[in-house]
């Protein structure tokens, strides 16, 4: 069995387990992640490493971080996204649907 892992690239990807995604298709099952302030990339093994890339360097984390765990665990919803629709029609449905949604709480016309 290959050992699991999570990577958010400099390029603006992420990498779970060989299965490459845009952020922004990754951030549709999870739109609460964010690299800390500053950083530019991260790469989680979990029980192994957990780093934070800056532009000159990287900064060790907790090697167990239970939210990397969960996005590794959710690869499969990525992948099922990602072969059935097209990423632009997902990242569209995700506009129209918080536009609804302040529509409703009366935040915008």
């Amino acid at each position: 069995m290959n050992t699991p892992y999570f990577y958010h690239n400099e390029n603006g990807t992420v990498n779970i387990n060989n299965h490459i995604f845009s952020i922004d298709l990754f951030k549709l099952i999870e739109p609460n992640y964010s690299l800390p302030k500053g950083a530019t990339s991260r790469r989680y093994i979990p029980g192994i490493k957990h780093t934070v890339g800056y532009k000159s360097y990287q900064k060790g984390q907790s090697k167990v971080w239970p939210d990397g765990d969960r996005y590794i665990s959710r690869v499969h919803e990525l992948i099922y996204l990602i072969n059935n629709f097209e990423e632009y029609d997902l990242i569209h449905m995700k506009e129209v649907l918080k536009q609804q949604m302040k529509k409703k709480m009366n935040l915008i016309d």
